[in-house]
């Protein structure tokens, strides 16, 4: 028995916090337009704004003044009158050179602390301080195109039911449909264990699947069988290309041993009993036998060895699992290089990817993915 499933919206789990805007205090000049261009360039290349490099260093006042970005506060509660002691300017070299230029109008205003990820909020920190707004480096696909969520909710909606089809279906047994649709219900809001697919977007093909089987191992978790499940299969797809690499290489090696043993005594026989002109004519012959076998075997091996150097098993991957992964199950999803991880159910307790924990968003991982929730609307019996 198979359970259509009906979801809601699909919801992207950012891997940063929302934009939250926060404030720095920053030393501003206003300089005559005629003097802005020669002052922007001098503190552009002596003075950079290395903290603050989303800043744009100057705006137009009025028609005839400049507003040039000196530098950052030195410190939180710095205060105007502090620019007027000179024992307190010379310790900030961007401000000794105002001083030094005979720049009197400078004061204290407010401007962001950092740049949003989120581009529409752009306008918001403008109205402190203008801002450059540049791609953050680990911006993803669907933060720059928010549009391809739609696109990409019914091929996820495919594999979630999949997913959770198998996830039923190892506990459900023969009931009556009322009680197994009551049983799911109670399964998806209450039940710990879990059920895991891996899927090549590029094929639709399921690469990979797993249950929860923690009653037998205490890894075993739904994902980790899943990814051995696609290790495994890649095992064997390697070791029967190096078998038909070897077969190439050396097609008499897969013949009967016994023919080749008795091959070779008679090909000794025949070396000793003929002269020495045939022996170095059969040498030679043999020389360029092995050499002709020597370069069959490195073609070989150069095929086997450009199948097995490819990227990391999953690379390219999507897995759905019913249940939020814990820490353990994402950091393994990191280490074998999954592209997105669509989940259900989230797990408020140990969940890694939202629900308790946002272990995505660490920049100091080497590899990052998409996450997905998709939750779960209805259950209608087919």
């Amino acid at each position: 028995m198979d359970f259509d499933l009906k979801f809601e919206t699909l919801k992207f789990i950012r891997s940063q916090d929302d934009d939250i805007l926060v404030l720095t205090n920053i030393v501003v000049a206003s300089v005559p337009l005629k003097f802005g261009n020669n002052l922007i360039r001098q503190l552009t290349s002596k003075y950079p704004l290395d903290s603050l490099k989303h800043l744009k260093r100057v705006k137009k006042k009025s028609e005839e003044r400049l507003e040039i970005v000196v530098c950052e506060a030195p410190f939180p509660d710095f205060v105007i009158q502090q620019l007027k002691d000179d024992s307190v300017i010379n310790l900030y070299p961007a401000l000794k050179f105002i001083k030094d230029n005979n720049i009197d109008d400078i004061y204290i205003t407010k401007a962001s602390n950092s740049p949003p990820r989120d581009k529409t909020n752009v306008p918001k920190w403008n109205e402190y301080w203008p801002i450059l707004w540049r791609i953050p480096d680990n911006l993803s696909e669907v933060e720059l195109n928010p549009t391809s969520l739609i696109s990409a909710q019914p091929y996820f909606e495919k594999y979630m039911n999949i997913a959770c089809n198998k996830f039923f279906k190892s506990f459900i047994c023969d009931d009556s449909t009322e009680s197994v649709v009551t049983k799911v219900s109670t399964e998806l809001s209450t039940c710990c264990t879990n059920s895991a697919i891996i899927v090549d977007p590029a094929t639709s093909l399921i690469i990979g699947e797993g249950f929860d089987r923690t009653n037998i191992h205490p890894l075993d978790h739904a994902v980790m069988v899943a990814i051995k499940d696609v290790a495994n299969k890649i095992l064997i797809v390697e070791s029967q290309t190096v078998i038909g690499a070897k077969k190439m290489a050396d097609p008499l090696s897969h013949e009967d041993e016994s023919e080749n043993a008795e091959m070779e005594k008679e090909a000794k026989r025949q070396r000793l009993n003929e002269g020495n002109e045939e022996c170095i004519s059969s040498s030679s012959f043999h020389l360029q036998t092995l050499e002709a076998k020597s370069t069959l075997e490195e073609s070989a091996t150069c095929q086997v060895r450009a199948k097995v150097d490819r990227p990391y098993m999953c690379t390219g991957l999507d897995c759905f699992v019913v249940r939020e992964p814990c820490v353990m199950c994402a950091m393994a999803m990191v280490h074998s290089r999954i592209q997105r991880v669509v989940y259900c159910i989230p797990d408020l307790e140990f969940g890694a990817l939202g629900g308790k924990f946002k272990l995505h968003s660490q920049r100091t991982l080497n590899h990052h993915y998409e996450v997905f929730h998709l939750p779960q609307k209805e259950i209608s019996n087919i």
